[in-house]
């Protein structure tokens, strides 16, 4: 499957935000590229830079890094496939060479692309190739000369952004050798006296039009047919808002003049706490504007792409809510007309919540954290009651007839446009959107709910057309038999708010919002249950391990070909489908004739997917899987286990048990080794293996853990008094960030032993690093670094066949692992491959499902039990297994011996979005060791330490092995 982030995939508002981003990109480069052609930038100032920095790129040209920072992880991944190109092509059109290496820092990018793009610089970039399928009159606008220096200052000076006094002050601190139009546009945003879009802005127009009225725009935040919405500061009250203008291209149409008219009035007369607030509207220059609250929230849509669907109690507060503000709109003679998940925002601050006794209730909100480990961020860490949803975007309501008449409402409901969304919109709103009221939000609520609920929308289809016709022809799928944990009662309700017709529904949300308030909380789930494969005739159904996880986010993986002889054709889930308006396509339908050939185009999808389905359940037989799921192979009935040298004997092939559950992180003890037997189980293995040297391997699960020091593990160290140079050790273990492993793996239970090792040296007749050179031994209680030290001799220190093998350089690890590999494929006769572990793995394994600063807890004074370090060690190396085991049964994880990671050294990069299965930068000049050593106080010793050597460098130098598991 290919996983490479796509522009086309991203909604129309992240579209814009990677746009703009990249479009400033090109603007800077633009500047520098005039500059260089007029001789500003001289060829010796490349030198110069190229000597002082070993890069030849000057200060004053743009850095990728700086345009990054406005945008989230997901749009970060697209937009770099973007700006490389930009950046890789006008650095090759200045004459300057470009190295892969120079863009290491960027683990969201593959090297095999990355080596394309260095070589071919020239090639369309997906943006460019999206934007060329559009309308001439939707590309971007014509580029205009980069500005001079003059003109820059004079844009700078008439944008109102800054006061004169201000930008004066900023120009004569640049050295007059330094002072280009780039250097002074990234000194002001440094200074937080620009935004990155700003200075866009500047660079690209010539007359940005940066304020409106006594707003000052900061950043773009949504764009769509009805308008673009701004980030925006209030001059005198300096209260950031949501500023919505009128685009361009509609500001002389008098029927879109007249809709932002209509939203500015509907949204002015409703106050309401589930309903985002107006503050203001105006005109400047022609240009109308409504100004509403700023919410720092995330939409529901995205929620539920992020953490999955919500479980039954989350979903059913979210809903009572957004009805509970949409009956006092309805009641205001306001109808929203395009209800979906992208358009209820899940506020970040949770609302107070507070017991019988009128004291905050700390329980509800931390129970669901504790009891299935959700981040912080997740709408399933706090308490249903905790939640506070808003309803936004009016753009598409319209005024009750019965409650107001506008002079221009004829004109609006007769245009023969369809405004909404066909995954949410009624069957009514689609044939006339004039006759559509309050139960068109209702239906459109509940085509909500089911999303929320399964990760999937209610209805599907390739075509918008299609997808419309589907509320009107098909029968909507159940949600009971898409959860199991949905209670009667809801299932009612939504039947209901979906019926067909529109008198078969709810009269009124209030009616909505009561039968959901009368589900009795026992019967609603705190925790997200599976979700269920579904299929219908225009869409194959999502894979059953992906859906089934409830917390997954990989909603949109294909199945496999269903038949056996070929691919089967896979249609992604839509998530979210923007707003669209039948004007804008190149193709015209006609609804009465597309409705005639509907029936003979369904029983052409029904054949084609009976076929499908006989041949999947033909491929399940001969593959020997039963449907409704094999049992777990009973103990002591093992198949070979994978390499191991206990494998039990030979039996006839059964059926494996089902794929067991990742593992989350929090989790306790038993959940962790309880999912260590449940993998185990699943490729017919013990938690633990022994191999031909004596190896012991312990099998780790695939799961999700926050990697690196989180904020709650910093403030634990800030507290317990450590000193300012430890604390400031910590910066290369931050931001923390989500990771998710998606493959189990075994680990060394121990470090390998000097015996192993020898095993290694007298079969290869290897020679170390060190004994060419020099390695670490104890001399007169000091450890040197002298000739004569190695893996078999280190001074006066102590020294035995079960000491981890010491002065081994991140060369010799590797040059062992690929012995081992050699080694025990031909012992067990199957391919078997040994690697230092990423450093993701090894902190995953370390951690066992904790997120407190040791796998033991928070208490520093317990590492002696389970650590050797400087307060048990004397100083000294100590054998293996001395100490007690993590939670995976792993020992001296933490000290005795710094453990190397295939990994090269470099910062962690943005703490936004889940990374997936990382193994770290593409190159660098040091490794990652993990783990500390003998001589470390516990404070070095935590799970998200770190520490970085030459790949030469014998010191702290130690291996445990990885190996990986075989395919599913």
């Amino acid at each position: 499957m290919n996983t490479e982030p796509d522009f086309s995939e991203l909604s129309a508002e992240a579209q814009g935000r990677v746009d703009d981003v990249c479009d400033a990109f090109e603007a800077a480069w633009r500047v520098v590229e005039a500059d260089t052609g007029a001789g500003r930038v001289e060829q010796s100032r490349i030198e110069q830079s190229r000597v002082e920095t070993g890069s030849p790129r000057p200060a004053s040209w743009p850095v990728i890094d700086m345009f990054l920072n406005s945008l989230a992880a997901h749009e970060r991944a697209v937009a770099l496939r973007e700006l490389v190109p930009i950046d890789v092509s006008y650095r090759r059109r200045l004459g300057v060479p470009v190295a892969i290496g120079e863009y290491a820092r960027f683990p969201e990018l593959n090297s095999e692309w990355l080596a394309e793009i260095v070589l071919n610089p020239d090639g369309a970039t997906r943006r460019l190739s999206a934007a060329s399928s559009l309308p001439a009159k939707a590309l971007s606008k014509p580029k205009l000369p980069p500005p001079t220096w003059d003109q820059f200052l004079e844009r700078l000076a008439q944008c109102g952004v800054l006061d004169r006094q201000t930008l004066e002050r900023e120009i004569t601190s640049i050295p007059v050798g330094d002072a280009t139009v780039t250097t002074l546009g990234e000194r002001l945003v440094s200074r937080g006296l620009l935004t990155l879009f700003q200075l866009s802005s500047l660079l690209r127009t010539a007359k940005p039009g940066l304020v409106l009225g006594e707003y000052v725009i900061l950043s773009p935040l949504g764009r769509g047919g009805m308008g673009a919405v701004y980030k925006a500061r209030h001059r005198r009250m300096d209260r950031i808002v949501a500023l919505k203008v009128l685009p361009p291209s509609a500001a002389h149409d008098p029927q879109a003049t007249s809709r932002f008219s209509r939203e500015i009035r509907a949204v002015a007369r409703l106050s309401h706490p589930n309903i985002v607030a107006a503050h203001d509207a105006g005109e400047d220059s022609g240009v109308a504007y409504l100004v509403m609250e700023c919410i720092e929230g995330t939409d529901l849509s995205s929620c539920v792409r992020t953490h999955g669907p919500l479980s039954v109690a989350h979903a059913v507060e979210c809903l009572a809510q957004a009805a509970e503000g949409l009956e006092y709109a309805h009641r205001q003679g306001v109808i929203h007309r395009d209800i979906k998940p992208s358009n209820l925002i899940l506020c970040h601050s949770p609302v107070d919540v507070c017991n019988a006794t009128g004291q905050p209730d700390d329980a509800t909100h931390s129970q669901p954290r504790a009891e299935s480990g959700f981040s912080d961020n997740s709408p399933h860490a706090r308490a249903p009651s905790a939640l506070r949803i808003k309803v936004l975007d009016l753009g598409l309501a319209r005024f009750n007839a019965d409650a107001v008449t506008t002079p221009e409402g004829s004109a609006l409901t007769h245009t023969g446009v369809m405004f909404g969304t066909p995954e949410y919109m009624s069957p009514e709103q689609a044939v006339s959107a004039s006759t559509a009221d309050a139960r068109s939000d209702i239906y459109s609520l509940g085509c909500t709910l089911y999303f929320l609920l399964t990760g999937r929308t209610v209805v599907s289809g390739q075509s918008f057309l299609e997808m419309v016709m589907a509320h009107q022809l098909q029968t909507l799928p159940s949600l009971a038999a898409s959860r199991d944990d949905v209670p009667a009662e809801l299932e009612q309700v939504f039947r209901r708010m979906t019926a067909r017709q529109a008198d078969q529904r709810f009269v009124s949300m209030q009616e909505v919002c009561g039968a959901l308030r009368a589900i009795s909380g026992d019967r609603l789930s705190r925790v997200p249950s599976v979700v269920k494969p579904t299929m219908n005739a225009t869409r194959t159904p999502a894979h059953e391990a992906t859906a089934g996880r409830a917390t997954s986010t990989d909603w949109l993986a294909p199945l496999e070909a269903a038949d056996q002889g070929g691919e089967a054709t896979v249609f992604l889930t839509y998530l979210d489908a923007p707003t669209v308006n039948f004007q804008r396509r190149s193709t015209s339908f006609h609804l009465i004739e597309w409705g005639k050939s509907n029936r003979s185009v369904s029983i052409t999808l029904a054949i084609v997917l009976g076929c499908l389905l006989i041949a999947g359940a033909s491929r399940m037989r001969s593959s020997g899987v039963s449907g409704s799921g094999a049992s777990p192979l009973p103990d002591g009935d093992l198949a070979t286990p994978l390499g191991g040298r206990n494998a039990g004997p030979s039996h006839t092939p059964r059926p494996k048990p089902p794929r067991p559950e990742p593992l989350p992180c929090p989790a306790n003890n038993t959940l962790v080794q309880q999912r260590q037997r449940e993998w185990a189980r699943y490729h017919a293995a013990e938690p633990t293996i022994t191999n031909s040297i004596g190896l012991t391997l312990c099998l780790i699960p695939p799961g999700e853990f926050t990697m690196g020091t989180s904020e709650a593990e910093f403030n634990v160290l800030s507290n317990v008094g450590l000193p300012q140079f430890e604390i400031a050790r910590s910066r290369d273990e931050r931001p923390a960030r989500r990771v998710q492993l998606t493959k189990p793996f075994w680990i060394g239970q121990t470090e390998v032993t000097v015996s192993q090792f020898r095993r290694f040296v007298e079969a290869e007749h290897y020679v170390t690093e060190t004994e060419k050179t020099a390695g670490y031994g104890l001399v007169q209680n000091q450890w040197v670094l002298r000739s004569g030290f190695s893996w078999k001799e280190v001074g006066e220190a102590t020294l035995s066949d079960n000491h981890p093998a010491s002065n081994i350089t991140w060369n010799d690890a590797v040059a062992f692992c690929e012995w081992l590999s050699r080694h025990e494929s031909r012992e067990t006769s199957q391919s078997v491959h040994y690697r230092l572990p990423t450093e993701a793995e090894w902190e995953f394994a370390c951690r066992a499902g904790t997120d407190t600063p040791w796998f033991f807890g928070s208490d520093a004074t317990v590492a002696r039990d389970y650590a050797i370090s400087a307060g048990n060690s004397k100083q000294q190396l100590q054998p293996v297994g001395t100490r007690l085991e993590n939670p995976f049964h792993l020992f001296d994880v933490l000290g005795n011996q710094a453990e190397w990671c295939q990994d090269w050294f470099a910062a962690y990069g943005s703490a936004d979005g889940l990374v997936t299965d990382p193994t770290g930068s593409l190159n660098g000049q040091e490794r990652v060791q993990r783990g500390g050593n003998f001589g470390d106080m516990p404070s070095r010793l935590r799970s998200a330490s770190r520490q970085s050597r030459s790949p030469s460098s014998p010191r702290d130098g130690s291996l445990r092995v990885a190996r990986e598991v075989g395919e599913d």
